[in-house]
């Protein structure tokens, strides 16, 4: 959970540049972007989070979405059976419009299927799930992967709990800086030097060509 003046100093350094800031101005919010980016590479356990502070109502179909945490991945969804003892059964998304509709009529049940969408009365996020929901006070489980902060300043700090995954987003920041700068063999260095740290920290692969791809380089 390094600081973010802290990934800068291994930046200027990685960069062989000692002026290069990433703490604000236009290089603060190049570096939100690369990071948001970053996190979304994997499914890192530091940024998964399990919500459950959404329950049903009976008869009920609409609910607001939770914005805190803010989810840019779902990986699961599950609601309490109370047929079934409390259990909690998988709710998948809507394969098509189509099947959507189809469980329009439906009589009330424990839900099967959801919809994400924003609502046009309130620009809300709203989850929509059928059949409708017949039982109350049933809890909503949510997995997945949020949106990390944005960093404001240079003494905030990522989520990452291991100091090597620090190190790789450094480097894939700058190889991000140099590719700007218009040193593309530096910044190809710094991607392979990221894609082999993130792997030898976490046995997970992805390529430097998959990293320059979803970085937008």
């Amino acid at each position: 959970m390094l600081q973010l003046d802290e990934i800068e100093t291994q930046v200027q350094y990685l960069l062989r540049r000692s002026d290069q800031v990433i703490t604000s101005g236009a290089e603060l919010a190049t570096t939100n972007f690369v990071f948001r980016r970053f996190v979304a590479l994997l499914p890192w356990e530091d940024y998964t989070r399990i919500d459950t502070s959404l329950s049903t109502t009976a008869g009920t179909e609409t609910y607001l979405w939770p914005s805190n945490p803010n989810f840019q991945d779902v990986l699961s969804m599950e609601i309490q059976d109370g047929a079934d003892a409390e259990k909690y059964k998988r709710v998948v998304p809507a394969r098509s419009i189509q099947a959507w509709l189809a469980l329009e009529s439906a009589p009330q049940d424990t839900p099967t299927t959801y919809r994400l969408y924003r609502a046009l009365a309130t620009d809300a996020v709203t989850l929509a799930l059928r059949p409708i929901p017949k039982y109350s006070t049933k809890t909503i489980r949510i997995d997945g992967i949020i949106e990390p902060p944005s960093f404001t300043s240079g003494i905030e700090r990522t989520g990452f709990r291991l100091a090597g995954i620090d190190d790789a987003f450094a480097m894939a920041l700058t190889g991000v800086f140099a590719s700007k700068l218009g040193e593309s063999a530096r910044a190809a260095e710094m991607l392979q030097w990221s894609s082999n740290t993130i792997r030898l920290n976490t046995g997970k692969e992805i390529s430097p060509d998959e990293m320059r791809e979803k970085l937008v380089l």
